[in-house]
């Protein structure tokens, strides 16, 4: 068994997860979420263990923390792994699966995070209380208007958010509010802490449920509480930002050239259509 959980959250591009999940086999215990809108057929293969409950995730939405905890669960079952590592499926090595090993052989916790200033406007994201992934608190365009009405589902929810809302100024005075990007790798020590936290203090769900974009903040929030802010190291996820869309997708032949000079191992996002590139990937980088 592997020392080193590979946790994937897949939506798209299946052709791409499962040429993933064949090249991480081999030296690393894979496990994926598969999102409920997916086709979770398309996604099936012997290399990846697929968990038997999906999520819908929604972009911004506590979707996203729910099923990383499922995985994150599921992984610390298996035997001997003392790393888990969150991916999303449409990420890729950009060195070789052992020079990714022996990165984490290191055992660091690494995830991008900066704690933020409580009179920020970032700070708004936690100080206000959200609804999001309901029908009044959709964060995408789409829905009419005379679909936004509460129902008894919705009043419930609302009457949680609520309760929420009246606990949040308790909950700041206890925890430093972080954020980063949401893809990340902890030691099982790390592991275990979190899952204990919240276990312990069901505040902190609560107050990230009806928060703005959880996702970015979930973690890094619960790893500032538990005193290893300091310890941690940068992500070892890749993303390109300067672009519109944003965060790029590698798909040229000639994004080899930006890719080779990183120094993280790993990159999204890639899809289907990056299949040249990701070959490239393999002969001339791993």
């Amino acid at each position: 068994m592997s020392a080193h959980c590979i946790m994937i959250l897949a939506h798209r591009a299946p052709k791409l997860f499962k040429r993933l999940g064949a090249r991480l086999a081999p030296d690393f215990a894979v496990i994926a979420h598969v999102d409920a809108s997916a086709d979770r057929d398309a996604f099936a293969t012997e290399d990846i263990t697929l968990l038997p409950r999906s999520h819908r995730i929604r972009w911004g939405s506590y979707a996203m923390i729910a099923a990383a905890l499922d995985l994150l669960r599921h992984g610390l079952t298996l035997e001997g792994t003392e790393t888990f590592t969150l991916i999303s499926g449409d990420t890729y090595p950009i060195c070789s699966p052992q020079r990714l090993k022996e990165i984490l052989d290191l055992r660091i916790d690494c995830i991008d995070s900066d704690l933020v200033a409580p009179t920020s406007e970032t700070a708004q994201r936690i100080v206000n209380t959200y609804l999001p992934d309901t029908r009044i608190g959709e964060l995408r365009p789409g829905m009419h208007f005379l679909h936004r009405h509460l129902d008894e589902d919705l009043t419930q929810l609302v009457a949680e958010a609520e309760r929420s809302r009246l606990a949040r100024p308790a909950f700041l005075k206890d925890y430093r509010y972080a954020k980063g990007a949401q893809w990340w790798s902890l030691t099982r020590a790390t592991a275990e802490k979190i899952l204990g936290l919240v276990a312990e203090d069901p505040r902190l769900v609560e107050a990230m449920r009806f928060s703005a974009i959880p996702d970015e903040a979930f973690f890094q929030t619960a790893i500032a509480r538990l005193g290893l802010h300091e310890t941690i190291r940068p992500s070892l996820v890749l993303a390109k930002w300067d672009t519109v869309p944003a965060p790029y997708t590698f798909e040229k032949v000639d994004d080899i050239v930006f890719l080779k000079d990183q120094k993280r191992p790993l990159a999204r996002k890639f899809g289907d259509a990056s299949d040249d590139l990701v070959a490239r990937i393999e002969e001339e980088l791993w």
